[in-house]
């Protein structure tokens, strides 16, 4: 997380939306410094900031899950990158379950049915969320990863600030060749992903492909969402 006191805003980092990228450019040229860990919630910076700066501009940004999830595959192929994954000081539930998913995929990936069709159709079943679910849609702007460099324009514009550069790529996926949708080609993976991804997709206004329109989504995601959200949202901000 990122707190300017000078320029009073507060950057809440999710995770594969290039938020190292926007961080080191407020850390850099816009009076940024890091606070919490990377990746905490927007509740735990509450607890500890001031009045003033709980009126601070908020901010955060977002990214098709779709493209998450193809990211998280690319990684899972490479073994070096785990390994040289930096510890965090989360909770205990926090790092025992990490650690559990992140080694069964990544042994899983790493295998020989380790495909991206048998890995999404064996670990993708439950409607999609991450935690922007929990603040974003109240903070006072988003970023899309899909628009990242005019949207980080207009929010130096909210913010009253020049813009010094575009901002630079950094801690880009290894491996990632082309668009992520050349993963979701095989209609079984079309037909889950639009199960999967359905509820997350009408609440943050992203789109499937037009060529997708004769995939039907089905009735049990949109009913499951919510029950599934109140579970995760209790899970990040009780127990993470």
């Amino acid at each position: 997380m990122i707190i300017s006191d000078k320029n009073r805003y507060v950057f809440v980092q999710l995770p594969k939306t290039a938020s190292t990228a926007i961080e080191k450019e407020l850390l850099e040229h816009y009076d940024g410094k890091a606070i919490l860990l990377k990746h905490d919630l927007y509740h735990k910076f509450l607890k500890t900031a001031s009045p003033d700066q709980r009126k601070y501009f908020v901010f955060a940004s977002v990214r098709n899950p779709m493209d998450i999830v193809a990211s998280h595959y690319y990684n899972l192929l490479q073994e070096n990158r785990l390994k040289k994954r930096t510890p965090q000081k989360h909770s205990l539930a926090r790092r025992l379950w990490g650690t559990y998913r992140t080694k069964s995929r990544f042994d899983f990936v790493q295998g020989q049915e380790g495909d991206f069709k048998t890995y999404f159709l064996r670990f993708y079943n439950a409607p999609y969320a991450n935690w922007s679910i929990v603040d974003h849609k109240r903070f006072d702007f988003i970023i899309r990863y899909e628009h990242m460099q005019e949207d980080f324009s207009e929010l130096l514009k909210r913010l009253g600030l020049p813009q010094v550069q575009p901002i630079p790529k950094a801690n880009a996926t290894v491996n990632k060749k082309g668009s992520f949708l050349d993963l979701y080609t095989d209609p079984e993976v079309i037909q889950r992903a639009k199960n999967v991804f359905g509820p997350y997709f009408r609440e943050f206004g992203y789109e499937f492909p037009a060529e997708w329109a004769g995939y039907q989504e089905g009735f049990w995601p949109a009913k499951a969402y919510p029950a599934y959200n109140a579970v995760r949202k209790l899970y990040w901000t009780r127990l993470r």
